[in-house]
């Protein structure tokens, strides 16, 4: 395959990005359009899938943490994405999602959990919590400081310098070769210094990205945690044994 690659011209690499992107949307597109949801008196079933479809059936009580989040883009549509995590579930990613609904679905969905509490994870910030932990900027600052994530992006970059020659064409690696060798050692170290100094930065600027406004509160049978800056996440993790009384009106 890499050598296949190598015989492509640049116009034809162009190409291929394009149409795989195009490709990456559209499947995104019919997956979103694919899915639905049902919300019924004792568990929440979501259907999805394009070709194959899949059944998830939830009990409410069995749910342990509803995650939100918002994108920025989403936030003037006042809708969020939810991920539902269970007790029971054997691997990292959520039990079910949902990729974008709105704030009444995310009410409902949390008043059954909550055993028929109307207030959401949102609006309970307002209410004043028991028990707010906020983190202050010289926390935040000192963590991104001394943060090891600049460590996948060198062994990505490690990885990558050893699969130059698999990846692209000889005659670019050859001029690039020759251009490099017309610079000094000083310049190579500078370059080299630079490019951590840069990956430094970027690690920093992600974590600080991740935990912009990060906060823990307590309220009543829930720990909800807040974080993100372009992304606002909302975490509602519920304590002790979760009731499915109430009712719900199908919404899908």
């Amino acid at each position: 395959m890499f050598g296949l690659f190598k015989a492509l011209k640049q116009w034809q690499y162009f190409t291929i990005l394009g149409i795989v992107v195009s490709l990456a949307i559209l499947l995104a597109i019919l997956k979103y359009w694919c899915l639905t949801y049902e919300l019924g008196n004792q568990a929440i079933t979501i259907h999805s899938g394009v070709i194959f479809r899949q059944q998830i059936h939830i009990p409410y009580n069995r749910i342990q943490t509803l995650q939100l989040k918002q994108w920025f883009y989403m936030k003037p549509f006042h809708v969020f994405a939810v991920s539902i995590e269970t007790a029971g579930q054997s691997h990292a990613k959520a039990e079910g999602q949902l990729p974008m609904v709105t704030k009444h679905v995310v009410d409902q969905l949390q008043a059954v959990v909550n055993g028929g509490s109307q207030t959401s994870a949102i609006t309970t910030y307002k209410t004043k919590p028991s028990t707010v932990y906020r983190i202050n900027w010289s926390d935040l600052n000192a963590y991104a400081v001394t943060s090891m994530g600049i460590m996948p992006l060198l062994i990505a970059l490690g990885w990558l310098y050893g699969k130059l020659d698999d990846i692209l064409p000889q005659k670019w690696l050859n001029a690039v070769l020759s251009r490099t060798s017309q610079f000094s050692v000083l310049v190579i170290v500078g370059a080299v210094i630079g490019v951590l100094i840069t990956g430094i930065l970027i690690s920093y600027l992600i974590i600080i990205q991740r935990y912009y406004h990060f906060q823990l509160a307590k309220q009543d049978q829930r720990l909800l945690t807040e974080k993100g800056f372009f992304s606002a996440k909302y975490d509602c993790g519920f304590i002790g044994p979760n009731s499915s009384s109430g009712h719900f009106a199908n919404d899908s």
